[in-house]
C-alpha cells in the first residue's frame, strides 16, 4: 500500500545514494521513473514480537534535465509499504500501480451491469445471497475472458459480452432426453472450439 510520507521516511529516500536509484520506466515527455529500497525501519510505541517486518519502496519522478516541477524541485517522491519480501522491488511496484482503482471498476460493473445495484426483496439474508451471486458470476466472466476468449475480449465488459459472445446462441433444446444448444458454424468454429481448446490446455494451480 502507499505509504504516507513522514518526514522521517522522506529524510530516508532523500539520504539514498544516487546509485541505490534503479530505472522504472520512461514516461510521455521524458519524465523518468525511478524506484530504490529505503532501509528504513518506523518508530512505534508499542511493538509485538510477531510483528511483520515491513518493506519501503521509494519511488522518484522526474522531468528532462533542466525542466523543473511547478513547486521548483527537480523530483517528486512517493513510497509503497509491503510485507512481501519474495518479489523484486519493480514487480511489487508494478503490481501496487496496477490495482489502482480496480475496486471502483469491479463496483461499477457488479451495481450497473449485473445486478447488484437493485435488491430483489426486503429480506437481508435474500439480498446477502443475490449479491454473492453477482460476485460469483463476476469471477466466472473474469475467468471466462482470462482463459477461454480471444485476446479481443480481455477488457469487455458484461454489457460487451452479451451481444458479442451470449446473443450469438440461437437456441437451446431439449431432445432426446439431451439438452442441446444450438449454434451458428461461425460461432462455432470462431468462438467454441479454440475457447475449449484453451480451457484443455490450461493449467491450475490447486495448491
Amino acid at each position: 500500500m502507499s505509504a504516507d510520507l513522514s518526514p522521517q521516511l522522506r529524510r530516508a529516500i532523500l539520504e539514498l545514494p544516487e546509485e541505490a536509484w534503479r530505472a522504472w520506466k520512461q514516461e510521455s515527455g521524458g519524465v523518468a521513473r525511478e524506484w530504490a529500497e529505503v532501509p528504513y525501519v518506523p518508530s512505534r510505541q508499542r511493538e509485538k514480537k510477531d510483528a511483520p517486518v515491513y518493506r519501503y519502496l521509494a519511488i522518484r519522478v522526474r522531468r528532462p534535465q533542466g525542466k523543473l516541477w511547478p513547486e521548483g524541485s527537480d523530483g517528486r517522491h512517493f513510497a509503497v509499504v509491503t510485507n512481501r519480501w519474495e518479489l523484486d522491488g519493480q514487480a511489487v511496484l508494478e503490481w501496487q500501480r496496477g490495482k489502482a482503482g480496480t475496486i471502483e471498476h469491479t463496483h461499477d460493473i457488479l451495481t450497473n451491469e449485473l445486478g447488484a445495484g437493485v435488491y430483489p426483496s426486503a429480506k437481508h439474508g435474500a439480498n446477502a445471497a443475490w449479491l454473492r451471486l453477482q460476485a460469483l458470476t463476476h469471477n466466472l466472466l473474469q475467468l471466462l475472458k482470462a482463459v477461454a476468449l480471444p485476446p479481443q475480449y480481455t477488457n469487455a465488459r458484461p454489457k460487451r459480452l452479451r451481444f458479442a459472445v451470449f446473443s450469438q446462441i440461437e437456441q437451446v433444446v431439449y431432445h432426446g432426453r439431451r439438452l442441446l444448444m444450438r449454434l451458428r458454424a461461425a460461432v462455432l468454429e470462431a468462438l467454441v472450439k479454440p475457447g475449449w481448446q484453451r480451457v484443455l490446455a490450461a493449467t491450475w494451480d490447486t495448491s
